[in-house]
């Protein structure tokens, strides 16, 4: 059993104490939260309010959980620590905040929280892909919109927020991706604050020749997330939130007693185009979260993992900074 700590009690950190302190390969040994004055009752870990209370020594596991913009200063606290770490996505705020944690901690014992991977649709999704089912992919589009941050009001970036899950699961399952442009917008910040990108639409390409196009915004009141891939065989549309994989493919019978082009009415036309071989995967519904504890323990055995190592972390870290930065010609949103 791995003894870990938990550093950060937010929104997600709530859910990391609950998975933790359930799961049979942890031993949750301590939670640090500086706001927090009462743990629930399932939980008899100790509270701390400063990460310098934690015994190090004791400890094989730390689960960051903190928020972003802190996660430079806690690896800084956690110089010290001989364990392996797992840090919430993005894993740091700046691609130079990013490249100073290098410098802090051996991050070949670091793992990042590209929680999506471990989602049991994007994992069915990839066997549909090995299968051939979609012949080859031409492009992937992704929406990842609504919910948004109540610790992001005037500043922040949804694409750094959201669209990073996206830039990770291209790269992980369809190749290193390239930036090939993107636009952004943003409300009109209060006094004093830097901008706040709420909504982006980006576009990567793999080196296998596969396009992409992200969409994220806090904006949509409506939370979505899902996945559209065209292949030259069939479209698949993946709900990651119902966790749901379908499949459709062209209608072989149809298309066997369609005309000649010339011949073609609008009718038939019609007629053809709606039929197509649907195939609904299985899916054995699981929290990501708990698959997540399950590929971190993989890699701390030394087995092959899906984890996010450090390079890939940083991968989408510098694409989604690389978006920022193309669409930097804000527009008010609220105009």
């Amino acid at each position: 059993m791995y003894r870990a700590a938990l550093i950060g009690l937010g929104h997600m950190g709530r859910h990391h104490m609950r998975v933790l302190n359930e799961h049979p390969e942890y031993e949750l040994c301590a939670v640090v939260d500086p706001q927090t004055q009462q743990l629930p009752p399932a939980v008899t870990a100790p509270l701390l309010a400063d990460i310098r209370q934690l015994d190090l020594e004791a400890l094989d596991v730390i689960v960051i959980a903190a928020p972003t913009a802190s996660h430079l200063d806690v690896m800084r606290a956690l110089s010290r620590f001989k364990g392996h770490v797992l840090i919430e996505k993005p894993v740091c705020e700046t691609v130079a905040e990013g490249v100073a944690l290098r410098e802090l901690f051996d991050t070949d014992r670091l793992r990042v929280g590209h929680v999506e991977r471990f989602n049991p649709v994007v994992v069915k999704l990839k066997e549909v892909l090995r299968a051939g089912h979609l012949g080859h992919v031409v492009h992937v589009a992704f929406t990842r919109v609504g919910g948004f941050p109540r610790s992001i009001q005037n500043s922040g970036s949804v694409i750094v927020d959201l669209a990073v899950h996206d830039i990770d699961l291209f790269n992980w399952a369809f190749g290193k991706p390239t930036l090939v442009g993107s636009a952004a917008h943003a409300h009109k910040p209060e006094k004093g604050h830097a901008p706040a990108v709420h909504t982006a639409d980006i576009l990567l390409k793999s080196g296998a020749g596969a396009t992409a196009s992200v969409h994220c915004s806090w904006i949509t009141p409506t939370k979505m997330r899902g996945i559209r891939i065209t292949g030259t065989n069939g479209t698949c549309f993946v709900d990651l939130i119902a966790q749901t994989c379908t499949v459709h493919t062209g209608g072989i019978t149809a298309a066997s007693q369609l005309p000649t082009v010339d011949e073609i009415t609008f009718g038939q036309f019609v007629a053809y185009s709606s039929v197509h071989d649907t195939i609904e995967f299985g899916i054995v519904r699981t929290e990501p979260l708990v698959a997540q504890l399950n590929g971190f323990a993989q890699f701390l055995r030394g087995e092959p993992s899906p984890c996010a190592t450090y390079d890939e972390a940083m991968l989408a870290l510098r694409l989604a900074e690389e978006a920022m930065k193309k669409g930097d010609s804000l527009v008010d949103a609220a105009e």
